[in-house]
């Protein structure tokens, strides 16, 4: 039977999200890994998680925001993922919309990269040449 499963950065990320789908009622756990962004990790996870069954996979952790208008705490769910070098990859509109839907999240584009982001200069500058509101590293596997 397929299943939903979750790739985080951190191993806090993964326990936060299994403990939180323990509290929503579900039948079975909600298989999640902590790739540590990794890009070889989080491939790697990936394609275990499809072997074991999983039909979707849920990329979930802090991200650093990129445009200004977002606040500390802030839901993004992706739109689509960017990653340097890399062709787009378009997130399920269907499963994207109802996640917004249900959590009052903001949809847009996430660009994710193998090193923090960590200057406000170099924050906005991603956020003018992509338009993507956050940048991750649990995405770029």
């Amino acid at each position: 039977m397929s299943h939903t499963a979750v790739i985080t950065g951190l191993l806090f990320e993964a326990r936060l999200i299994a403990r939180a789908a323990r509290r929503q009622g579900l039948a079975a756990p909600m298989p999640a890994i902590a790739a540590g962004g990794s890009a070889e990790r989080a491939s790697q996870a990936a394609r275990r998680l499809a072997d074991q069954g999983a039909g979707a996979l849920l990329s979930f952790g802090i991200g650093g925001g990129l445009d200004a208008r977002l606040a500390p705490g802030d839901l993004v769910i992706a739109s689509a993922v960017y990653g340097a070098g890399k062709a787009a990859i378009d997130c399920d509109s269907h499963w994207a919309a109802a996640l917004a839907e249900a959590t009052g999240a903001r949809r847009a584009p996430v660009l994710t990269s193998q090193a923090p982001v960590a200057t406000a200069l170099e924050k906005a500058r991603l956020f003018e040449d992509t338009g993507a509101a956050l940048v991750d590293m649990e995405s770029h596997g």
